[in-house]
């Protein structure tokens, strides 16, 4: 269940937006200032790190139950035998959903089952996804404040993930 939306602008609001800029001249400088009191209030972009909500263990029994199905992984298959790409998308899916200390457990794990990060890794089927697990753990890490951690996934990051591209 998705505890948090977005409020995304209506098109008409975004039309707004555009007419007010096209409006405006190109040398006066406060054209985006007309364009932003021209969107509604309800319209305008939420805070950029919503407050979390806690999931209760319904709610994550039926992510990894969702996530389980989207990385095709049948039945009660073992923790021990669950493939790397399936950690990678449950931790993916848990810090959207703002939990974190599990999303960061996942992440370790399929860093653990696959090292070595890769864009365009192949997932399931036909399903590719860029796996960069060093960058999301920084970030965790981050959020989490553990900045030593961080600055270690920061620096594998760079370090293997910008080399593969």
């Amino acid at each position: 269940m998705r505890r948090h939306l977005d409020p995304i602008p209506s098109p008409f609001a975004l039309l707004a937006v555009l007419a007010a800029l096209l409006a405006s001249t190109a040398t006066r400088a406060e054209p985006l200032q007309e364009a932003a009191r021209a969107v509604p209030s309800a319209a305008k972009a939420a805070p950029e790190n919503p407050p979390a909500v806690p999931l209760t263990p319904m709610d994550i029994s039926e992510l990894e139950k969702r996530v389980r199905q989207r990385c095709g992984v049948v039945g009660d298959m073992p923790e021990a035998h669950l493939p790397w790409y399936y950690h990678y998308v449950l931790g993916l899916e848990l810090k959207r959903a703002g939990s974190d200390e599990r999303a960061l457990q996942c992440l370790k794990e399929a860093v653990s089952r696959k090292p070595e990060p890769k864009a365009g890794a192949r997932i399931y089927g036909l399903w590719f996804l860029d796996y960069t697990p060093y960058s999301v753990l920084a970030e965790l890490n981050d959020r989490l404040g553990h900045p030593e951690c961080a600055a270690d996934a920061r620096l594998l990051a760079d370090t293997l993930e910008h080399r593969k591209r």
